[in-house]
């Protein structure tokens, strides 16, 4: 389920923030070594990767906390995984 920012949806918002930095989710996933759809599928949100997550928030210069709410804590660790 996609999280409406404004009139954008987190995924969409995320895809342009790395526009307007030169880059795409592609370019990411070939910098990372990745298919581009494991990127997408992260950003998504169908599937998990702290390589992948850490790498956004790189690139987006914000916390992965703030990018994936929802995979932390309130104290900001990372939520168990099982």
């Amino acid at each position: 389920m996609e999280i409406e920012i404004g009139n954008l949806t987190r995924t969409e918002t995320i895809k342009a923030s790395l526009r307007s930095r030169g880059t795409s989710l592609s370019q990411m996933g070939r910098g990372l070594g990745l298919k581009p759809s494991t990127i997408s599928t992260v950003v998504a949100r169908s599937a998990r990767s702290q390589k992948v997550e850490r790498a956004l928030a790189e690139v987006l210069d914000m916390p992965a906390k703030q990018l994936f709410p929802e995979r932390y804590s309130s104290k900001g660790d990372e939520k168990m995984i099982l």
